[in-house]
């Protein structure tokens, strides 16, 4: 006995569609426990930074990690880790960090996460303990691996407000204590 065209296009449109567990592929992890992980990361990083222990941020990262600046520079995994412990070396305490996590893209075990940072923190600069308070936008890649979310790869990086003593200064250009407070266009 011989199917009809008709009768064999519906049962094939049946078998396919995703609620007959047809082809469509499913993401490997989803999105809400991603979320839920990524977000249990950055409150590790958060204390590690408080605690001033350069060594766990730098675990949270994988080797090859890198970093493309807002300039469009590319830091690569070396220069990555001398800012890092850098700026752990000029930085006397963390008064303030949050990650504002928005949209993450998953695909597979990589999440890619849209995030506002903000760090407030009393820094050597241009020799003088001085208040720091910086923010950008940025998004942050992750790979997951056994089991656990490491950072791979920084970039879109876009400065917003930096204050240094309260006073508004370019983020674009080297610190100097005698310019005139910044204010960027359009605020």
């Amino acid at each position: 006995m011989r199917t009809p065209p008709l009768t064999l296009a519906l049962i094939l449109l049946v078998m396919l569609a995703p609620e007959a567990g047809g082809t469509k592929l499913k993401p490997a992890i989803k999105p809400k426990p991603v979320r839920a992980a990524l977000e249990r990361r950055y409150a590790e990083l958060r204390s590690a930074y408080f605690r001033r222990d350069s060594s766990a941020i730098l675990s949270s990262r994988l080797p090859q990690m890198f970093s493309i600046t807002a300039s469009g520079d590319t830091l690569d995994p070396d220069a990555v880790r001398r800012y890092t412990r850098a700026s752990f070396e000029q930085v006397e305490r963390t008064v303030a960090l949050d990650w504002d996590l928005g949209v993450i893209d998953v695909q597979g075990d990589t999440a890619a996460v849209e995030l506002d940072q903000h760090w407030a923190r009393r820094q050597l600069k241009g020799g003088v303990l001085r208040t720091i308070d910086t923010r950008a936008h940025q998004r942050e890649t992750w790979i997951r691996k056994q089991r656990r979310w490491f950072l791979w790869r920084v970039d879109h990086v876009q400065p917003g407000v930096w204050r240094v003593d309260g006073k508004g200064v370019d983020p674009s250009k080297p610190y100097d204590p005698n310019a005139p407070e910044y204010r960027p266009p359009g605020r």
